[in-house]
C-alpha cells in the first residue's frame, strides 16, 4: 500500500450491516451492486475475529465495528480519507471512509 492510502477492514458481520442498511434505504438491487463494488476494492482487507470484546455495552450494534478495528490491529498514522462512487439503476451513492489520527 502506498503512503496516504486507506485500507478498508471488514468482517462478515460488518458487510451484513452495510447490506442491511443499503437495502433498507435503496432496495436490494442497489445494495447488491454496492456490496459487489465494495468487496472488489483493491484496498479491502477481510478480517477474521477471534474475540468479541463487548466494549460498547450501551450500543451492542456498534460492537461489530469495534471488534473489526481491534482485530485489524492497524495503527493509523495520519488522518486520511477515500471515496468510491457506486452507480446502479441511475442512483449515485458515495461512500466516504475517514480514519482518525492514531499513534505513529
Amino acid at each position: 500500500m502506498r503512503k496516504g492510502e486507506l485500507t478498508l477492514a471488514v468482517t462478515t458481520d460488518v458487510l451484513d450491516e452495510y447490506e442491511e442498511i443499503l437495502e433498507q434505504k435503496y432496495g436490494n438491487t442497489f445494495a447488491q451492486a454496492a456490496l459487489d463494488a465494495i468487496t472488489t476494492l483493491e484496498n479491502i482487507r477481510y478480517i477474521t475475529k477471534y474475540f468479541f470484546w463487548n466494549a460498547i455495552p450501551q450500543d451492542p450494534d456498534a460492537e461489530k465495528f469495534f471488534d473489526c478495528a481491534v482485530s485489524a490491529n492497524d495503527t493509523v498514522k495520519k488522518t486520511c480519507s477515500a471515496s468510491a462512487k457506486i452507480t446502479s439503476s441511475n442512483v449515485n451513492f458515495s461512500i466516504k471512509l475517514t480514519s482518525v489520527t492514531g499513534k505513529s
